[in-house]
């Protein structure tokens, strides 16, 4: 469960890059098996990134925009163990 945690505050950090997409004002848990962010149910209408898209900022500002204009709230992207450790 800690890992499905850890995941999840990952994927609220990548969408929090994005200045066009609003973000969680608290960290999302998980409580009897539901996802609540900001304390209320949250249904993850979700896109899936090609393996190396998130590593190129330059490439991502337009996706950010097709996206968001698409309703997508959760977005699954590779995050290598470099890019969020020193």
């Amino acid at each position: 469960m800690k890992i499905m945690l850890s995941g999840v505050a990952m994927a609220v950090a990548i969408l929090c890059s994005s200045s066009s997409i609003s973000c969680a004002q608290s960290m999302p848990e998980i409580r009897n098996r539901q996802l609540l962010v900001d304390g209320k149910p949250y249904l993850a209408l979700g896109g899936e990134l090609h393996n190396s898209s998130a590593s190129d900022p330059e490439f991502m500002v337009p996706v950010w925009d097709k996206l968001k204009a698409m309703n997508v709230r959760t977005v699954i992207g590779t995050a290598a163990w470099d890019d969020s450790e020193p």
